[in-house]
């Protein structure tokens, strides 16, 4: 479930995949984006996969920390980016109450 201020309603709205005023899409991670933070995180590609199967990956311990950081920088990444969009209406003070927050967030990760 997802909330944003819909431009077309002027109100802020929850949906889940598309919402129905405007059209924006729920956004989440794609199967593929998950393997792709897994091979940074050097993980181990083990084999090849026959087309029943899903590849298969070997990892230690250092590297499931490694992929654990580079999946909360990406949610993180996803709530800032939410902030600034809350903070596109709304008066001045509002607005600058919400970059301060997509700041902040953002800073979580250092």
């Amino acid at each position: 479930m997802k909330q944003h201020f819909c431009p077309v309603e002027n109100t802020l709205l929850s949906f889940e995949d598309q919402c129905n005023w405007c059209g924006e899409k729920e956004e989440s991670m794609t199967q593929d984006e998950i393997i792709d933070m897994a091979m940074e995180a050097e993980f181990v590609l083990h084999g090849k996969p026959s087309d029943e199967e899903s590849e298969l990956f070997v990892c230690v311990d250092k590297d499931i920390v490694r992929f654990a950081k580079l999946v909360a920088a990406k949610e993180r990444e996803a709530c800032a980016k939410l902030a600034e969009e809350y903070g596109t209406w709304g008066g001045s003070s509002f607005n600058e109450w919400f970059k301060k927050l997509a700041t902040e967030i953002r800073a979580k990760g250092k």
